[in-house]
């Protein structure tokens, strides 16, 4: 059986059980994109623990891709879960974790069954994110049904969580809110963002080490590194191009990480001889801070500016970016910026390959400010760690439940 170790919701646990709470993660048995079954057992749900937080696998089929499969997985873990849950003990607040509307409604349903409270959270936007990126059309029958479906969720809800911080603005935006005639209380909507497992990053950074020769060069050359998923929406064939306007620097372009562009992306570099760009495939998540600490400059890249920008960003690699204590340039200004808020470096967009490479230029050259956003990227993260997300969380649970936990 896959175990599922670190994370979010590991991380939240494993915080909340150190102050005296039960807490069970209830999630499917596949992983995101991966054909690879998570339960070998012959069971539809297996318990594992890990330390003091438990989880409750669900079988959901493998998928790969968006299609039919993923869809079907959906519906074997709502199914799963709602059948699994009575096997233990009544909650007093079920949590219900999009990155789908099924995970709100099966923790919507399970809360009327157990008359307890729900709070709802929102990692991603369904279904604007799927209009944004061109999935669904806005006034389409589909779309019209699952902003209903959302608007719904949200009403029901107890409280609400948004990972990006303009959460509020999107309720307003769509007049969903009290003030605009809706039903939803802006007063219920909290933030907390995708954080970082101090403890374990600094832990990983000492007992693992960097195994990408490139880094471990010492050539005299600067290491650029941008840690992530090479999909299209992240838009690294910009960052190529922005390789091949600084074939003269004496810097190296590191991309650490898998998807579907790798292949295509390493294969037009080598085509072009571009050698300053390296893609180095992905590497385990407990080698990513050793992996970090390497680098002289980190990008948070996307070259397509989103609409979804507009009320923040929460990308997992941006806190552990913070948390190594490096200088950050992001080509995807967003409302909210992280960076630009706590002057970590520099996020705003750029409109060539061009322009990008001499922003690497600029940043790297001027050493007294990499030495400061360096600074204040470390100072950033504690203020983003899981224990202060913790603290938070349980402020919320007890606001709704009227009760303390002692």
């Amino acid at each position: 059986m896959l175990v599922r170790r670190g994370g979010r919701h590991y991380s939240l646990a494993r915080e909340l059980s150190a102050k005296g709470y039960s807490v069970f993660i209830f999630c499917a048995s596949s992983f995101h994109d991966s054909e690879v079954p998570g339960i070998e057992e012959d069971n539809d749900v297996v318990v594992k623990k890990d330390g003091a937080v438990s989880y409750v696998h669900i079988r959901a089929r493998p998928y790969k891709g968006n299609g039919m499969a993923r869809i079907l997985n959906m519906l074997d873990y709502y199914r799963g879960v709602l059948r699994a849950a009575d096997s233990f003990a009544n909650p007093d607040v079920i949590i219900g974790s999009s990155v789908h509307p099924l995970a709100h409604r099966a923790a919507l349903r399970l809360a009327r069954r157990y008359d307890c409270k729900c709070v709802i959270e929102t990692r991603d936007l369904w279904p604007e994110t799927l209009v944004v990126y061109g999935y669904l059309k806005d006034d389409g029958m589909l779309a019209k049904l699952l902003y209903a479906n959302e608007r719904r969720t949200y009403e029901r809800a107890d409280a609400l969580i948004f990972t990006m911080e303009g959460g509020s603005q999107y309720i307003q935006e769509k007049g969903w809110d009290v003030q605009s005639g809706g039903n939803i209380n802006t007063e219920k909507i909290h933030h907390i963002n995708n954080g970082v497992d101090l403890e374990a990053f600094r832990r990983n950074k000492e007992e693992h080490e960097c195994s990408i020769d490139i880094l471990n060069a010492r050539n005299g050359r600067a290491k650029v590194v941008y840690a992530g998923s090479i999909r299209k929406v992240n838009g690294l064939s910009f960052l190529v191009e922005a390789a091949n306007e600084m074939r003269q620097d004496d810097i190296d372009i590191v991309v650490v990480g898998g998807g579907e562009e790798l292949d295509g992306l390493r294969d037009a570099a080598k085509a072009r001889n571009i050698d300053n760009i390296v893609f180095t495939g992905p590497v385990p998540k407990c080698d990513v801070p050793a992996v970090l600490d390497k680098a002289q400059l980190l990008l948070l890249y996307s070259s397509s500016q989103t609409e979804l920008s507009r009320y923040g960003m929460s990308q997992n690699k941006l806190f552990d970016y913070l948390a190594s204590g490096k200088p950050i340039l992001s080509n995807l200004p967003s409302a909210y910026s992280v960076i630009n808020k706590h002057a970590c470096g520099i996020e705003r967009s750029f409109d060539s390959p061009a322009e990008f490479a001499q922003a690497i230029r600029d940043m790297i050259s001027d050493q007294e400010a990499m030495k400061r956003w360096g600074e204040n990227s470390e100072a950033t993260a504690e203020l983003y760690s899981f224990k202060r997300h913790a603290d938070h969380l349980i402020e919320i649970i007890e606001s709704i439940t009227g009760e303390e936990k002692k």
